[in-house]
């Protein structure tokens, strides 16, 4: 099996007292995962689901799943770079923790997408354009200047400017690493290197 694309993977257990807190952080989300793509419960149960989400990125600072909402059908996000004013510039690419939060930015035709993330090394936005982040670095230098926006009794949001960084949860790519996850191959598994 291709392991090209696919997150990076913890096989090392976490202590029982964080798989119980990262159930009951996520289980709302878990939930609607599984209630959206009930073809993971036949792979396994949604506790089985949940020890194997919580170890996508092990190294990210964000550890909770995220969601994405859009008013367009894809399957896979991609990199958007543009020219302004000679910049090579690249769109972030926004989640938030609450998937009603998305379900705003989605509509009533649009899809959610919950997600795992990495980010290792926040950074603050390097320019704003009309109130919006972009990411200014040339070439490869994309990761490393995603951030973190903690809005004080609102949502947090969470921008990553490469589509590696990004793992959806649900998708078919995600069924066929968690049924390979729950047949044993978590040691001996690459799935789950690191983007950066």
């Amino acid at each position: 099996m291709s392991t090209e694309g696919f997150p990076t993977f913890s096989a090392m257990p976490s202590s029982s007292e964080e798989e119980s807190n990262f159930l009951e952080k996520n289980m709302a989300s878990l939930q609607k995962i599984f209630d959206i793509n009930p073809e993971l419960a036949e792979i396994g149960s949604l506790d089985q689901y949940a020890a194997y989400v919580e170890k996508i990125f092990p190294n990210s600072l964000v550890k909770n799943i995220v969601w994405h909402g859009s008013k367009k059908h894809f399957n896979e996000f991609k990199r958007k770079i543009f020219n302004f004013f000679g910049l090579k510039l690249s769109h972030g690419l926004y989640f938030g923790e609450k998937y009603e939060h998305s379900e705003v930015f989605a509509g009533e035709k649009g899809k959610l997408f919950p997600a795992k993330i990495s980010i290792e090394r926040p950074n603050k936005p390097i320019m704003k354009v009309t109130g919006i982040p972009f990411n200014t670095n040339k070439g490869n230098g994309y990761i490393g200047k995603d951030f973190i926006d903690r809005n004080v009794g609102l949502v947090d949001e969470y921008v990553v400017f490469d589509p590696y960084q990004i793992h959806i949860l649900g998708d078919s790519k995600d069924a066929r690493a968690f049924k390979e996850w729950t047949l044993g191959n978590k040691e001996k598994s690459s799935l789950f290197e690191s983007p950066q």
